[in-house]
């Protein structure tokens, strides 16, 4: 590792968000790696079962696990990798149909995205089909009707202003359909649509031009007419004191997790964040 991966050295911590936007956070006994993108897959009196990007510093690159939160004491009890490949993995997005389970994790690395089938009883997911030929960044699912829709952003441009929606082709394919361009830079998803009783929700992303990613959230509603779809902005998230990122939401029933992003050594990464912005005046 340079001297710059050491200053921007950071770790994301896990934690439950109440309505009022409380944070409980999680406590983790791994001092060696952190766990980012909470997706719930199930929720229990006991505990709560999440699938999380596990990123371990040795290691360098994101792996998706499967996380146990004890729900009494708020302490990840059991961690297991379900998915390790040679490129990068994260936000395991879940899809539920027919009893069964799918994830679409990001690994723009490999150039496309493909789609797994989720066992929770053997801990394991298997690869199903290549459902996008473009790099993307934190797909999600959404369907209209008998139409099914990926919302992402993808490389180059992952934290940018645009948003592209992919739809369902004949083959199984996703092929893009409709570009968004926001006045912000907002595109980039964070977490899965939410079905509310005041319609549908998208959380996104707050990124900053470029220079990073994840510093906070903005809901939007999204409303879907004449084949085409509109975002509007609700509301925005930023995370509590100590921390200076926020980047996936994700709720199951009534429980919403977060993750937030401290760096390890903030007063020297933000000074070389501010020499970095200068340069790129």
């Amino acid at each position: 590792m340079g001297l710059s991966g050491w200053i921007k050295r950071h770790r994301w911590d896990l934690a439950i968000v109440d309505e009022n936007w409380h944070f409980s956070f999680i406590e983790s006994p791994y001092k060696d790696r952190w766990f980012a993108d909470p997706f719930i897959l199930s929720v229990s009196d006991k505990e709560i079962v999440l699938l999380v990007e596990e990123f371990t510093y040795s290691i360098g690159r994101g792996r998706i696990a499967r996380l146990a939160i004890d729900r009494n004491l708020l302490f990840i009890s059991e961690m297991q990798i379900v998915l390790d490949l040679n490129t990068h993995l994260s936000f395991p997005s879940i899809v539920r149909e027919g009893g069964r389970v799918f994830i679409i994790p990001e690994n723009s690395a490999s150039g496309n995205s493909t789609i797994y089938e989720y066992d929770d009883s053997s801990r394991k997911a298997d690869p199903i089909s290549v459902i996008c030929d473009y790099p993307l960044t934190d797909a999600t699912l959404h369907s209209e009707g008998d139409s099914a829709f990926l919302f992402s952003t993808f490389i180059p441009d992952p934290n940018g202003k645009t948003l592209t929606i992919f739809k369902k082709d004949g083959t199984g394919k996703y092929q893009p359909v409709q570009s968004v361009m926001f006045d912000d830079y907002v595109a980039r998803n964070a977490g899965a649509l939410l079905e509310t009783a005041g319609g549908l929700i998208r959380p996104a992303q707050i990124c900053d031009g470029g220079f990073g990613y994840g510093l906070g959230l903005e809901f939007q509603r999204v409303t879907y007419k004449d084949g085409q779809f509109s975002f509007e902005a609700l509301e925005r998230r930023f995370p509590p004191k100590g921390y200076d990122g926020m980047h996936t939401y994700n709720t199951f029933g009534e429980i919403a997790v977060v993750d937030c992003r401290r760096f390890l050594r903030p007063l020297l990464r933000n000074t070389l964040h501010a020499i970095k912005g200068l340069f790129a005046k």
